[in-house]
């Protein structure tokens, strides 16, 4: 079955939508490739030191049967505990294959764009582990050591068991969750289960692979006569000096989607797996150990069967390849058997083991990985160490090849396919079939502005991922900046520190992301444990107002153009003109826009153009999911406020800003001046004839006086002489003056007319300067007041700060308010930002993007995933996640002699001993145990005040690995479980002489002052019950 049939077979297919792994001799799947591509060894020589330090006895340092190098990774000591939720000394004792295991399968989510936590479906996770030789050789090696730490909590960090759960619950993932336990063919075994269920519909998603790495890393290994690792530390697949594997290192994790599913997401596909199949041997073989040419075979012509391909249109196989002649050869034949064909030579065989070792349990799944690489560099790398065929496999008889030159693999008129085998110790072999991806569907161009976010644990790990990301942006094969955007936005979780930029193209980007470019980045960081952050919508008044104001918007905003052509529609009657005619001219003529600018200042025109922009600025955010907590209009701008909080349907605002802007542009002229005085001050300045009267009490020291043209001048003059610097409003009318009074009246009458209803949303009166209440809202005659009387602007401000946590956002043309907001304020107070900016108006998005990442990066509720629309967008691979690892780590005990890495990987099984009790010795010191420094908390540090504390601190030191712990640091944030609750529990007792319960610690008793204080009072309630002598007795003690 050929292309043709892509579409309806979609739905039993499975999409690779991500991966991850750990390689030796590379730190990342580029680094991978070119290893692969250039058939290098990825081995690592250990000197004598080395050696010594992993326990190989001296003697052996001298045999000849000691091979001295094999591929290792680098780097398993370190771990990053605080991001995934671990303490310093659970870290130290978890398996490192466990916590690589994590850390690809959270890289292996990241790399297919997707936030677990907002993944809609069941993740599952596959996967398996190898020998837990780092409990055998390094933990059980100081049984002083495990029985201090807890051979339970050891455990509960080794057993192979826990793989699989331990990656579903740190990271939250509720999907089936299986330990695959099939020796080398554990990760692709892993694949084919993940396959299972994605089909049966138990998961939506699905992780699967696998991990080995041996302990000590740096031991070599000894090779025996007859055995099947090789005697020089080379591997050499199907060539005529094949004489043995190599153990290796090494992880992978592969993300997996049903294909139809992630063809309608846009996700990106590496690889789609058509079939995969898996059985056992039997016992139709020589011994348990020994490979079956009839059980390979059957797997093999099932995995086809399944895919529904001819074995003709198999291009290339990644073979288990293990490089012993007799493996080698029953592969082939299998193989052969397998495809039933007469067709020669048209299948490249290739194998991963003599780049990187035998990776045991991980060796399925980087083998899929480097298919897929393969897939993507239309290129199948060469075969290493076979510059000639093993003589006794008759290759020019077979379907097969091997080469040690690169094939070329471009895509065609056919997919390009490709088979992956994996067999194990014990006869469990698995097959699969991989095709190579569909070509991507058309993304849409990227037009506008686009907001990148980045977040991290910690602001190293912030710089290191915006470093990251402009290494990938400057790269030639750089994804669009559009899909970009949009991975970050819906594919990655909101951490605390926080970075966000606006830009054009991806030039921009990298120039703002390294400090090179003039585009400005929002950083910002989220305080988990305070107040949650809102933001507040402040609306401006007449005299904002601009031509053009939100064109940009309304030319590439769909939701801003639809309520603004709402609003034009209502206001027509009332206006008796389009009131996008006034607000976006169009003409280049500077004549007619001088015009236009005028006409616009106009208040019957101004205030209805205000509202119309406010408003379809507030109700745009909405669909970005920033909603406000609070509103506070100035003048005109609370009748916005109004109706956003549901005093005013739509219909009857627009009508009575319409009115107001009328009866306003009716009265007598007059003019506005803006004065640096208190109110109270400005008012004993006034002429007792009450022609100028305080229009507007913006700030402390900010007051607005409005009156006839000549009472105003005639102040003006004395402030400036007496060196006040006063500021000429343009204006054409005295608003919130006696010169308005004429309109009180009608207004009044009109809104009598008009259903008013109680706020929804609060918001803050310009008449009284505090929240309004609904029967000032529900009051006609307020509303009277509210265009007549002075607008106190500066106490609704002060009352919209007192929440904590909350920012500022200027709703409408200009800065404003915003100016005002800023005026007389601490480095404490809530920042205010602005939405369209000033000056002219920008052609798009970018400054309400700009506000919104100004949002974004002080924690307040944006939903990023609406900020592309209903524009189609592809999930590209990106950097991960940076982890900020530490050493976490139990070396060899000094002086234990080790056994170096030997036999076959996974050939024998083995085994973790049950939790005991240990049997009465004489008491031996304590052995020292590692502390870690103590890591970000929410609470400062604050020393342990009385030897209680200090007696209690050292216990919590001891359990949880961290170094120091202050008197009110809580047991939760540095880590603490019930696990570790019942061992800080069972130490306490041992030193004190009072009963405490998991319970006390984990409800009442959460810090180190409160354990204290518990045991006070278990020691007093005790003490109460006892005579004066045992009391005596006890306190002697």
């Amino acid at each position: 079955m050929e292309r043709g049939g892509e579409d309806e077979r979609s739905d039993d297919r499975i999409a690779v939508v991500g991966f991850s792994g750990r390689y030796p001799g590379a730190s990342s799947p580029r680094e991978f490739w070119a290893l692969l591509r250039d058939g290098k060894e990825a081995h690592t020589e250990f000197t004598d030191e080395q050696l010594r330090a992993s326990g190989v006895p001296e003697a052996l340092l001298t045999d000849p049967r000691l091979v001295r190098r094999r591929p290792v990774l680098d780097g398993v000591e370190l771990f990053d505990a605080a991001f995934f939720g671990c303490t310093p000394r659970e870290a130290e004792l978890m398996d490192p294959q466990q916590r690589l295991f994590l850390e690809c399968s959270l890289e292996a989510l990241q790399s297919a764009g997707y936030d677990p936590a907002a993944f809609d479906g069941s993740i599952g996770v596959f996967g398996g582990g190898g020998p837990t030789s780092y409990w055998q050789r390094h933990l059980s090696a100081d049984p002083a050591y495990l029985h201090e730490v807890g051979e339970f909590q050891a455990l509960l960090g080794n057993e192979k068991d826990f793989l699989a759960p331990r990656v579903s619950y740190r990271l939250d993932l509720r999907g089936p969750s299986m330990s695959v336990l099939t020796g080398c063919s554990s990760s692709l075994v892993a694949v084919h289960l993940a396959v299972q269920s994605l089909l049966g519909g138990e998961s939506d998603m699905a992780l699967a692979g696998g991990v080995t790495v041996y302990f000590p890393q740096r031991a070599g290994y000894v090779h025996n006569d007859g055995g099947v690792n090789s005697p020089d530390g080379r591997c050499r697949a199907f060539a005529a000096d094949a004489n043995g594997t190599v153990p290796g290192d090494g992880a992978g994790v592969v993300a997996l989607k049903r294909l139809a599913d992630a063809l309608a997401d846009g996700d990106q596909v590496l690889g789609v797996l058509l079939g995969t199949a898996v059985n056992n041997d039997g016992a139709h073989k020589v011994g348990f150990t020994a490979p079956s040419v009839g059980g390979q075979a059957e797997v093999i012509a099932e995995a086809l069967a399944v895919a529904d391909v001819e074995s003709e249109s198999i291009s290339y196989v990644e073979t288990h390849g293990t490089g012993t002649p007799l493996g080698d050869r029953v592969e082939v034949a299998a193989l052969t058997e397998a495809f039933g064909t007469e067709k020669r030579g048209f299948c490249t065989l290739g194998s991963l083991k003599p780049n990187i070792g035998h990776t045991d349990t991980a060796a399925g799944v980087l083998g899929l990985i480097k298919v897929l690489l393969s897939l993507r560099h239309e290129e199948i790398p060469p075969a290493v160490n076979c510059a000639e065929p093993h003589p006794d496999i008759d290759f020019p008889n077979t379907p097969f090849r091997v080469s040690s030159r690169p094939t070329p693999w471009p895509r065609g008129g056919e997919a390009r396919r490709a088979g992956i085998s994996s067999f194990s110790v014990g006869g469990t072999n698995a097959h699969i079939v991989v095709e190579e991806p569909p070509l991507p569907g058309p993304s849409a161009a990227d037009e506008g502005p686009q907001l990148l976010v980045l977040s991290a644990h910690g602001d190293a790990a912030l710089q290191r991922s915006g470093a990251a990301l402009a290494d990938c942006l400057r790269a030639d094969e750089a994804p669009a900046l559009a899909d970009t955007a949009h991975t970050l936005r819906v594919g990655r979780p909101a951490y605390a520190h926080r970075m966000a930029l606006v830009c054009h193209d991806r030039a921009e980007a990298v120039s703002a992301l390294d400090g090179t470019g003039v585009t400005p980045v929002a950083v910002g960081r989220t305080d988990p444990t305070g107040p949650a952050p809102d933001v507040a919508f402040l609306f401006p008044g007449q005299g904002s107002q601009r031509l053009a104001m939100g064109r940009g918007l309304y030319g590439t905003q769909p939701a801003y153009r639809a309520v603004v052509d709402e609003c034009a529609a209502l206001l027509a009657p009332e206006l008796g003109e389009d009131l996008r005619a006034a607000l976006y001219p169009d003409t280049d003529d500077a004549g007619a826009l001088d015009r236009a600018t005028r006409r616009l200042t106009e208040t019957r025109l101004a205030q209805p153009a205000l509202f119309t922009t406010e408003y379809a600025l507030a109700r745009l955010l909405g669909t970005w999911g920033v909603h406000p907590a609070a509103l506070l209009g100035h003048s005109v701008g609370e009748f916005t406020a109004a109706c956003l909080s549901g005093v005013l349907a739509l219909p009857d605002a627009l009508r009575m800003v319409a009115l107001r802007g009328r009866l306003l542009q009716d009265c007598p002229p007059g003019a506005m001046a803006s004065v640096p005085l208190a109110a109270e001050r400005v008012r004993e300045l006034l002429d007792p004839a009450g022609e100028v009267t305080v229009a507007a009490v913006n700030a402390p020291e900010q007051t607005v006086v409005s009156g006839p043209v000549a009472a105003v001048e005639e102040l003006t003059g004395r402030l400036v002489a007496a060196g006040h610097r006063v500021t000429a409003l343009r204006t054409s009318h005295a608003f919130h003056s006696a010169l308005t009074a004429s309109a009180v009246e009608p207004f009044t009458a009109a809104m009598a007319g008009v259903r008013l209803g109680a706020p929804e949303v609060p918001y803050l009166s310009n008449v009284t300067g505090t929240w309004i209440t609904p029967e000032q809202a529900t009051d006609p005659a307020y509303w009277g007041r509210q265009l007549r009387e002075p607008v106190l602007f500066g106490a609704a401000l002060r009352t919209l700060r007192d929440a904590p946590a909350r920012t500022l956002l200027e709703v409408g043309a200009g800065n404003t308010l915003r100016a005002l907001a800023g005026r007389g304020t601490g480095p404490g107070s809530a920042p205010v930002v602005a939405t369209l900016g000033s000056g002219e108006d920008a052609a798009d998005a970018a400054p309400l993007l700009d506000a919104v990442a100004q949002l974004w990066v002080r924690g307040v509720p944006v939903d990023l995933a609406a900020l592309g629309g209903d524009v189609p967008r592809h999930r590209v691979a990106l950097p991960t996640y940076p982890f900020e690892r530490q050493r976490y780590f139990v070396d060899v005990p000094t002086g234990v002699v080790g056994t170096p890495v030997a036999g076959p990987p996974a050939s024998a099984a083995t085994t973790t001993p049950e939790p005991t009790v240990p049997a009465e010795t004489p008491e031996e010191p304590r052995p020292r145990l590692t502390r870690y420094d103590r890591p970000e908390l929410p609470t400062a540090y604050t020393a342990p005040r009385t030897p209680l504390e200090e007696t209690v601190a050292e216990v919590w030191q001891d359990v949880m690995g961290v170094t120091p712990v202050g008197a009110h640091d809580n047991f939760f944030d540095l880590g603490g479980h019930s696990l570790l609750a019942a061992q800080v529990v069972a130490r306490l007792q041992a030193l004190l002489p009072v009963t405490l319960t998991v319970t006390d610690l984990l409800s009442q008793a959460q810090t180190v002052a409160q354990t204290a204080e518990a045991v006070e009072r278990r020691l007093h309630e005790k003490l109460l019950d006892m005579s004066d002598e045992d009391a005596a007795r006890l306190l002697g003690e």
